[in-house]
């Protein structure tokens, strides 16, 4: 197996957290032989290096409740 080295001033293509999506980065730091912090290229934000695209927001497996308008919202239980 081959093992990519990185080195500080580095560029590369990594996921950015801010662009949500993969661009080309700068590494700042390397640490264990992987890239620590980054800088993002295109919108100069500096983040932690990760592998792995960032992941959206997960959506609930149950679809939202419709919502209608004009009308006041449902009335809470008391507790009293």
């Amino acid at each position: 197996m081959l093992n990519k080295t990185y080195y500080a001033g580095q560029d590369i293509d990594a996921p950015c957290g801010r662009c949500k999506q993969e661009t080309r980065h700068r590494v700042m730091t390397v640490t264990n032989g992987l890239p620590e912090k980054l800088i993002c290229a295109a919108c100069n934000s500096i983040h932690k290096f990760r592998s792995e695209k960032p992941k959206g927001r997960r959506r609930s497996a149950r679809p939202a409740a419709p919502r209608r308008r004009g009308q006041p919202p449902a009335p809470r239980a008391s507790t009293s």
